[in-house]
């Protein structure tokens, strides 16, 4: 019976592989990610019997990035789909637990709850406090009528690093006109010498929030670096997965050419 479950698992990554190939997602291909989903749940042995975790390990790794590439309207589709097969994906642990059956792997459900959390910040305005890497207190709303990148990242984070080139030349473009970064560092705390000389070296001329307990990086519901939120002026989240061509393309629909 793994076979069956087997065979729904390398359908659903497939299926999750082709439409972010795609350049634009259908409504159809989006219901048939949530069929594909769903099927694994009731065939053959249930994941928890033989340690699949296509879900609980991969859907968090290009959720947000598939959710960003979504219309509006397949947003709400997705967080409504999404809902419905945690309903689902509960239901059947809990069937699972109660017949007595040994579990293989651990939970699905925290990292899928954790993203609907995280896909559920989209429109939601962003309240944060927090202190500067040289101590002084800082609060986002200070930030208000300003388009506001929020930046998690860490030292040891290549990607992150990597970006980091880009990030300054949209500064340089966009400041002026009213656009802010703030980063976020998770460094950890016995690191913070290492970070402080990290930023001065690079000149890195944004905020900079020093999130050694992840306090922060939590409350945005985060669950690996680098991650980015893009603000209006309101502190809307209007772009998950804010990076790269997609915080481009944005900062250009926000700043259009003077």
């Amino acid at each position: 019976m793994n076979d069956i479950y087997n065979a729904y698992e390398t359908l659903f990554i497939r299926e999750s592989m082709r439409l972010l190939d795609n350049d634009t997602i259908t409504d159809e291909s989006l219901k048939q990610f949530f069929a594909s989903a769903g099927h694994m749940l009731y065939a053959g042995e249930s994941a928890y019997g033989h340690g699949g975790r296509a879900l609980g390990s991969c859907f968090p790794s290009f959720g947000i990035e598939l959710f960003a590439r979504c219309t509006p309207e397949q947003q709400a589709f997705f967080i409504k789909s999404f809902t419905e097969l945690l309903v689902e994906i509960e239901k059947v642990e809990k069937e699972w637990i109660a017949a007595g059956k040994p579990m293989q792997n651990a939970s699905e459900l925290p990292p899928l709850r954790g993203l609907l959390s995280r896909l559920q910040l989209s429109g939601q305005t962003i309240s944060l406090t927090g202190t500067t890497l040289d101590g002084k207190p800082f609060d986002l709303e200070s930030l208000r009528g300003k388009i506001v990148l929020l930046d998690c990242w860490a030292t040891w984070c290549g990607p992150c690093i990597a970006e980091i080139p880009e990030l300054k030349k949209r500064y340089e473009e966009f400041h002026a006109r009213g656009f802010e970064i703030v980063g976020i560092s998770i460094d950890r705390e016995e690191d913070k010498a290492k970070l402080v000389e990290f930023v001065q070296s690079r000149q890195l001329p944004w905020i900079q929030l020093y999130d050694p307990k992840r306090e922060l990086f939590n409350k945005l519901h985060g669950f690996g670096v680098p991650y980015c939120l893009l603000l209006d002026r309101e502190g809307k989240v209007i772009l998950q997965v804010a990076r790269g061509e997609a915080l481009t393309r944005k900062l250009a629909e926000v700043f259009p050419a003077e």
